[in-house]
């Protein structure tokens, strides 16, 4: 049992107390999420409720609570993302309880007043709202705000439909991605770099492979150095099996001596010698004569390193 008391903001505490305490802890949770409404409406001046009140309190061009300065994509999607998160806290962890039968336990409690864990059936309910904004959303900023706020851990709770469209979205993006590695910034295809830790779980890994390929294959050196920069490196580590349509492209670039890639596979193989892509590539490997520099200096600055 943890002493929650410390941990909580005075007013929260005091508003969750007596439930906590007589340990009723569903009722403890719906005091807490009582309080974020009360907190709401006492900064902004409002009278709504629920999902409502987070998106006036929140949302819009100009909203009442400002999370970030808002001055930059990445403080749009910031403030899009806890968006998204209140209006889930809303309709999966408040509106069942208020309207069905919970018997939440201690555990319970403490994890969603802290906003540690959800429940298989509050993460269920959440994953769902959040998969129907995808499933509809052609707006880049909340996108990128889902794949900004919230972990890694939900992206295969989403529905496969939501999971492709938004795929196919960040592969587009990957298809004009231009990086200057002089100045170190990404001069577009900045949406499809908040997609680099998933590259695991895709669903469309041959068409990001084919789209990955086809830049590392063009004459833009901003282009692959797109490439290089974001992308390279994690999909040799994570993705099981070589793509024959990469594969190629890699051997033809080790093969006109292309150091930038060779030192990245090099690293990979002296971290795991078993790497399928380097094993696949080790005669080009085992060869390889560097030629000259393929890093040619020629702003989507929003990316996440």
């Amino acid at each position: 049992m943890l002493n929650l008391e410390p941990r909580l903001d005075r007013r929260l505490w005091a508003a969750i107390d007596n439930a906590y305490q007589g340990s009723n802890y569903t009722g403890a949770i719906l005091d807490a999420i009582h309080f974020l409404g009360e907190l709401m409406r006492e900064k902004t001046g409002l009278d709504g409720d629920g999902v409502a009140l987070v998106g006036q309190a929140f949302g819009g061009q100009n909203p009442l609570l400002k999370i970030t300065k808002l001055q930059t994509e990445s403080d749009v999607s910031i403030q899009k993302g806890v968006e998204a998160f209140l209006r889930g806290l809303y309709q999966g962890i408040r509106n069942p309880r208020s309207h069905e039968k919970y018997v939440d336990n201690l555990e319970d409690a403490e994890a969603l007043i802290l906003f540690k864990v959800l429940t298989p059936e509050e993460s269920d309910e959440f994953c769902g709202v959040v998969s129907q904004e995808l499933e509809t959303t052609s707006n880049e900023l909340t996108i990128r705000a889902v794949l900004q706020i919230i972990p890694d851990r939900f992206w295969n709770k989403y529905s496969e439909v939501a999971r492709i469209r938004t795929e196919g979205m960040l592969i587009e993006s990957v298809r004009v991605g231009r990086y200057d590695s002089q100045t170190d910034k990404c001069m577009s295809g900045g949406l499809a770099t908040w997609g680099t830790s998933l590259l695991s779980d895709f669903i469309l890994k041959d068409k990001l492979s084919y789209a990955l390929a086809a830049k590392l294959d063009s004459s833009d050196d901003a282009g692959r150095e797109y490439v290089l920069h974001f992308f390279l490196s994690s999909v040799l580590s994570v993705f099981p099996t070589p793509s024959p349509i990469l594969v190629l492209r890699l051997r033809a670039r080790l093969k006109a001596g292309d150091a930038r890639i060779m030192d990245m596979l090099s690293a990979i193989r002296a971290f795991d010698e078993t790497n399928p892509w380097t094993m696949k590539l080790k005669q080009e490997m085992d060869t390889f004569v560097a030629a000259q520099d393929f890093s040619t200096p020629i702003t989507d600055d929003s990316v996440p390193f």
